[in-house]
């Protein structure tokens, strides 16, 4: 049998249970894990393509878009504890998709 390997970007605070049970239940029922990559504390002003007049990342509420504050995952407890379920069952492997989800946000003029 092939391996199957499936990477979903942007988990974020605002990512619904309810969404990820959705889509991967019946890939979870098989015991086939997910990998997730998940960001930390999503900044409500990224826009697509990172550039000005692009339209706000569609993963952000309408209603909260466009705002500078940052939405740290770790205040969703639900999601969070889901994660973390899924994770000690070995079906989702969370990595690490940026902290705030802005464009270069970890470029430095130090790394010369």
């Amino acid at each position: 049998m092939r391996p199957l390997i499936i990477r979903d970007d942007d988990t974020s605070y605002f990512t619904p249970v309810e969404k990820l049970e959705a889509i991967y239940g019946a890939l979870w029922a098989q015991n086939i894990p997910i990998c997730l990559a998940v960001i930390p504390s999503l900044r409500c002003d990224v826009r697509v393509l990172h550039r000005d007049g692009a339209p706000y990342d569609p993963s952000i509420p309408p209603e909260q878009r466009g705002s500078p504050k940052a939405y740290p995952i770790t205040e969703n407890r639900a999601l969070c504890a889901f994660l973390n379920r899924k994770a000690q069952q070995g079906l989702v492997e969370i990595c690490l998709h940026g902290y705030t989800h802005a464009y270069h946000e970890f470029a430095s003029r130090d790394a010369d």
